[in-house]
This record gives structure tokens, sequence and C-alpha cells, in this order.
């Protein structure tokens, strides 16, 4: 039994595919020669076809060139066949070596089309600078993909940005040094804003004999290096609040209605089909036809995202306001139905975007606090906060 996929191709394709098999070793023997060692294949040989001059992307215009790199070897398409280790035809070998001298081969394999981002990062010059290099240079415009209503992106050659950095050695030096003053200067600025905020804990301890408005100072830290995407610090943010309310420091409450959450339904898989096969949603389906025993249905729940909202005021030290959820806030905090109709606001009118309230931790905050600091020092005020009962 022959078992060379080949063998039993079509003659036509057969040979065709032979024809392209030298052509690859062909290319693969002036990449050595060229001291270019890394495996070709599907995904090299696409990079290839876009980085050669347009006179030579005909030679690597292979048709079915999956053909080349799946059906016949176990490797996936970004590795090199095993048949591309066999010496080419010298024939075929002179053809592609007058076509593409192994020079161009080897710069191309190793160029890019980048952005003037890149540029800048490479060169180490600001975006503004890099942007009139790539106003000097041959270009290519492609659509954004990041921002689809703006226009299209330009694109240059790697090898063209390294080729005007040689060219022009000193301009290139001015605004390296121009970038990395901005940049000593910014970080020098961060450092002092960040010892100021260091020194805000002093300057609360001796302002006032009362360890709350420390305590509201972590929180609040706390509560930002929460929304940074350390969730497990909203269980202390909660504690800490209710230490707040039982050592009796003065707060002014507000409620902000957010609206009810709908009925969640999960089907299982065999309710799922049928509601695929009547063209029903899940909900339209538990309505209709009502839910097994393996399918969870959530009802909806009355004021889900509403939030209680805590604001502490210490006169001249300053004042801290804090958002706790309905589900939440609901075991130590008065319920809604009593609280007066001054009381009450709304979620989308009063945050910033509609529904968002607090921010994470900024970069001066960063910079002055590790979130293991601002859990030890909460906790130590608390402490304080206790005693002082």
């Amino acid at each position: 039994m022959n078992r060379n996929p080949q063998a039993r191709l079509p003659a036509p394709r057969a040979k065709r595919i032979a024809t392209q098999r030298e052509l690859l070793k062909a290319l693969k023997a002036l990449l050595l020669e060229a001291s270019v060692t890394d495996p070709v294949g599907s995904e090299q040989l696409a990079h290839l076809r876009r980085m050669l001059p347009d006179h030579c992307t005909r030679l690597l215009r292979l048709r079915r060139s999956f053909e080349l790199f799946k059906p016949y070897t176990d490797d996936p398409p970004d590795r090199e066949p095993p048949w591309m280790s066999e010496p080419p035809d010298p024939a075929v070998l002179e053809m592609v070596r007058r076509e593409v001298p192994p020079q161009v081969l080897a710069t191309a394999w190793h160029d890019r089309w980048v952005t003037s981002a890149t540029v800048a990062s490479t060169l180490g010059i600001s975006t503004q600078a890099a942007r009139r290099i790539v106003e000097q240079l041959p270009y290519r415009e492609v659509p954004n993909p990041h921002y689809k209503q703006s226009g299209p992106m330009r694109l240059v050659r790697l090898s063209d940005v390294t080729a005007w950095a040689a060219q022009n050695p000193a301009l290139l030096e001015t605004w390296q040094q121009r970038l990395a003053s901005r940049r000593s200067a910014r970080a020098a600025a961060l450092r002092r804003a960040a010892e100021n905020l260091r020194a805000v804990p002093e300057r609360i301890r001796a302002a006032t004999d009362s360890p709350a408005p420390l305590v509201c100072f972590w929180l609040a830290l706390l509560n930002r290096a929460a929304k940074s995407g350390h969730e497990e610090l909203y269980s202390l943010k909660d504690e800490a609040l209710r230490t707040l309310l039982r050592s009796g420091v003065p707060f002014e409450l507000r409620y902000l209605r957010g609206g009810d959450r709908p009925r969640r339904v999960w089907l299982c898989d065999h309710c799922r089909d049928s509601a695929d096969e009547l063209w029903m949603s899940p909900l339209e389906y538990i309505d209709v036809v009502g839910p097994c025993s393996n399918c969870e249905v959530e009802p909806a729940q009355r004021g889900y995202y509403d939030l209680y909202e805590l604001r502490f005021s210490f006169g001249d030290i300053g004042r801290f306001c804090f958002h706790v959820p309905r589900p939440v806030g609901e075991s130590y905090l008065p319920h809604p139905d009593t609280l007066p109709p001054e009381a009450f606001g709304s979620r989308a009118e009063e945050s910033e975007d509609g529904w968002t309230f607090g921010r994470p931790l900024s970069r001066v905050e960063t910079a002055a606090f590790s979130v293991e600091e601002i859990v030890r020092e909460l906790r130590a005020a608390l402490r304080e906060l206790q005693k002082a009962q």
C-alpha cells in the first residue's frame, strides 16, 4: 500500500506541488546563505509575501499553498515540513537567486510593517516625532482596527525606519533627549505628588484626636484599590463601614435608585433545544412551556441595582463618600421605606457616566501606597477606632 498522499493526486496537481516545493526549498537555501536559520512554514511564507518588493512577490503566489504544509505532515502550519531540508534543484535555485537576491530575502524576512507608535517605542522618541518620520518614508494605508470611524492608519517598513535613523543621528539624538527630559520631569513630579500624599495621614493625626477621619482616608483608598481589580477587598470595606456606624460616627444617608434586576433563566440542554425548535427565547420558553427540574430560574429582584450613599464630613479635614449595594447594605442600614423623601436620588442622574461611582487608584496613589500597605493601615485605624469607643 502506497502511503504517500501525493501519489494519489492527479498528475497535473502532483507536478504543480512538486514545482512549488522546489521553489520553497530554493528560498530556504537562500535564507541559509543569508544566515537565517528560522523554520519556514505557511505563516512565515505569508510574512515574506507582505514584505518583499512587488516585483519579487510573484514567485510566492503559490496556488493551494496549504497542500504544501498541512496534509503531508503532522506539523502545524507555522512549522517547517520535513521535505524543506532536502537540497533544491540547481536550476530553480539559480532562477530564484536572480529574482530575489539573498540580502533582499533576508531583509524581508526580518522586516515588518509598523505604526508610528511602534516607531516611537523602537527609537525612543515621542509619538509626534515618530509621525514626522512616517511622513517622510514610503508608507501604505490600512483601515484602523482600533478606531473604525477614524481615517486609515499609515504603516512603514521597519527597515526604512532603521535606515532613516542611521542617516539622521543628530536629529534622532535631539528628539531622544527631549523625550528623556520630559519623562524625567514627569517622574520627578510624580515622586513629589506621592510624597505629599504620604504626608496626609500625619496631617490628619495632627488635626484631630479622633481616628474616624483616618479610617475614612484609608477606606477611600481601599475602595479605589478594589475598583483597580482587587475585588476581594470589598468585604473589608463592608467591615470598615459597619465599624464606623457602630462607633457612632455621624454620617448622612441617601438612597440612589438604580432599578430592579430582571428574572434570569438557565435552561438545561434539552429545554434549550426545545426552545430553539420553537423559536423562543429562554424567558419566553419559561413563560409558555415552563422549566423542568434541571433548569434554573432566578426570580426578579426588586431594587437590586439601588445604592446606599454614606457621606462622612470632618470639617477642614475633608469629606468622604461611600456607596453600598442594597443587597449588601440592607442588613445593617435602614430600609428604604423608612427614609424621608429628600434622601432619595437617581443613580443614573448622579453618577458621572450614568451608572458608575468612584474610580480606580490614580498613578499618584499607586506610587504612594501599595495595596498591602493600604489594607494594613486601614486595619490599624479600625483597631484605634474600636479602642476609642
